[in-house]
């Protein structure tokens, strides 16, 4: 048995680009409320968990009661 070369580390879970897929979902979101989805957001959300990132998109949008963090 030969030892393993190398080990990845994916940290969402998936090994595919799923960024790509973040980006286009928040560029839309941010659209349809009003705002503009760019690179300050991109850092300040990414590797960051979904309590994290729901709770800035909904202070960034200014997003009423009616988006809880767990719908957003």
């Amino acid at each position: 048995m030969r030892p393993y070369a190398a080990v990845i580390f994916d940290m969402d879970g998936v090994i595919i680009d799923s960024e790509p897929i973040w980006i286009k979902t928040f560029e839309r979101f941010y659209k349809e409320h009003g705002g503009e989805y760019g690179m300050t957001a991109r850092r300040e959300m990414m590797g960051s968990s979904i309590d994290f990132w729901s709770a800035y998109v909904k202070r960034e949008l200014v997003l009423g009661d009616d988006w809880p963090t767990a719908k957003i």
